[in-house]
C-alpha cells in the first residue's frame, strides 16, 4: 500500500502539468459604447452562452447583455440607482435564476451606506428587471472599497472581496431578503 501512495503521488505532478491553461485567446472585442466601462459580469442563466455586463459609476442603471465575442445583444433596464456599481454576480435560489449587483465601491473611502441589489434576471429584454430584494449595510470597521462579489447558494451567502489601508478582507453574509435576516446595523 506505501508503494501504491508513493507511486501516485509521484504521479501528481505530471498530471497536474497536463491540466494546465493554454494561452489566452481573444474571443472578440467590446466596441459598443453602452459597453464602455464594464466592472462586472456574470453568466446569463435565462439567455445560455450570454453575459450580463454592468458598467461603473456615471453610466447609466441598465444591465447589457452581451454574447462570447463581446457584440452588444440589448440593454435592461435594473430599475436600481447606479452610484458606484463594482460587480454582478448570477446565481440560483429556490430554481429562481437572480442577479446581485454590488453596489459598494468607495474608492475615497466616504461612503456610509453600501447596498446589494438582487434582481430577477430577465429573460425578456423588452422588459425592465425586476428587483427582488436590496441589502443595506455598512461596513463595521469603517469604510473600504469593495471590488468584487460571489454568491455561495449552497452556503445562502454573499462573498465581498474589499480592500483597505491594510489588506484585502473578504467578508460574508446572508443571501436573503431582509425580513429574514440581519446583517451589520446600519
Amino acid at each position: 500500500m506505501y508503494r501504491l501512495s508513493l507511486f501516485l503521488l509521484l504521479l501528481l505532478p505530471a498530471f497536474a502539468h497536463g491540466a494546465r491553461w493554454g494561452e489566452p485567446e481573444i474571443a472578440g472585442l467590446v466596441t459598443d459604447p453602452a459597453m464602455d466601462e464594464i466592472s462586472g459580469m456574470a453568466a446569463s442563466r435565462t439567455h445560455p452562452g450570454d453575459f450580463w455586463v454592468i458598467n461603473d459609476s456615471g453610466n447609466s442603471a441598465e444591465l447589457q447583455l452581451m454574447d462570447g465575442s463581446g457584440q452588444h445583444r440589448g440593454s435592461v433596464a435594473a430599475g436600481v440607482a447606479n452610484i458606484d456599481w463594482e460587480d454582478l454576480a448570477s446565481f440560483e435560489l429556490d430554481g429562481k435564476p437572480y442577479l446581485l449587483i454590488a453596489d459598494t465601491g468607495d474608492n475615497g473611502g466616504l461612503r456610509r451606506d453600501l447596498v446589494l441589489h438582487v434582481l430577477e434576471e430577465p429573460s425578456d429584454l423588452a422588459t425592465p428587471a425586476k428587483l427582488a430584494w436590496s441589502l443595506r449595510f455598512r461596513w463595521p470597521d469603517g469604510p473600504r472599497d469593495c471590488e468584487a462579489v460571489a454568491v455561495d447558494p449552497k452556503r445562502g451567502e454573499v462573498l465581498l472581496l474589499s480592500k483597505n489601508a491594510c489588506r484585502p478582507n473578504c467578508s460574508a453574509c446572508p443571501c436573503a431578503p431582509p425580513a429574514t435576516t440581519k446583517w451589520w446595523p446600519s
